[in-house]
């Protein structure tokens, strides 16, 4: 965070104080929730404000990745999403709680477009960056002046946050801001979400080209979103307190489960189909 806060110190909102050591940060007040400030289909027109600025964080860390990976990024990127996907695969089996009995057969149905996409994606002209991957109302502060009136973000919580195809956050954001707006994603207010962001890479390719990177990157991003609750979780299910080692056993299989169930039940993209 004290790195990413470098960049857009505008942005993000920046740790005061960061411990290293046990992992520990203490952060300013952040003012307003976004979603307080506006709740509901009310926050879309500041979505559509705030996702050109966060597109123009990425491109800005993107030359800095190998940094913020050796300062202990999580490594997701395209690259290594077939590896990573495989690897939570085999950690379950059959008919465990959060998938289904024939999860094995599904994803194995799905592995070759899985490695596809991500070859794809790893080929793009848009490089890997920092992906915040749990962008949504409830983690953006609204800045406001005397009179009330927004002038500004403060991203934070990036505590899933990895080095990705930075298009994968759209996988968390357009599903939180579909959802508490009422909407599906097809909504034609939520493609205009997902328009305003691609337009910051619009130097970069063609838009059918940032659109197809766009479902790939969004349906392989159910695998960085089970990574993300994977590495959460690690501490805890080890604990010597049992409660605490049922309580992320519970979750594992609500989350990691749930996004690899996603992944082979959400259908495979029609551009990789």
């Amino acid at each position: 965070m004290r790195s990413v806060a470098r960049y857009r110190p505008d942005l993000v909102l920046a740790p005061e104080v960061v411990d290293t050591e046990h992992g520990w940060l203490m952060l300013p007040d952040g003012g307003t929730l976004l979603r307080s400030f506006a709740p509901g289909a009310a926050t879309l027109p500041l979505w559509e404000r705030l996702l050109p600025e966060y597109a123009q964080l990425q491109r800005a860390l993107a030359p800095h990745t190998a940094g913020l990976l050796a300062g202990g990024a999580p490594d997701r990127r395209p690259q290594r999403l077939a590896a990573l996907a495989d690897e939570l695969a085999a950690s379950f089996s059959d008919g465990e709680p959060g998938l289904p009995t024939d999860f094995c057969e599904r994803y194995e149905r799905v592995r070759p477009s899985l490695v596809a996409a991500a070859r794809e994606l790893a080929t793009s002209t848009v490089g890997s960056s920092v992906n915040h991957d749990d962008l949504h109302s409830n983690n953006i502060f609204v800045q406001l002046d005397a009179d009330d009136q927004l002038v500004g973000y403060r991203i934070s919580d990036w505590g899933d946050a990895a080095i990705a195809h930075p298009f994968t956050t759209l996988n968390a954001t357009l599903r939180s801001a579909a959802s508490h707006a009422e909407l599906e994603l097809s909504d034609p207010q939520v493609t205009r979400l997902r328009d305003a962001y691609l337009e910051a890479w619009s130097d970069l390719a063609a838009p059918a080209e940032l659109l197809r990177w766009c479902e790939l990157a969004r349906w392989t991003g159910c695998v960085s979103r089970a990574a993300a609750w994977e590495w959460a979780l690690s501490a805890a299910l080890d604990s010597d307190d049992d409660a605490v080692a049922d309580s992320a056993r519970r979750d594992r299989a609500e989350f990691v489960a749930g996004w690899l169930d996603e992944l082979t039940d959400c259908g495979v993209p029609s551009v990789v189909a």
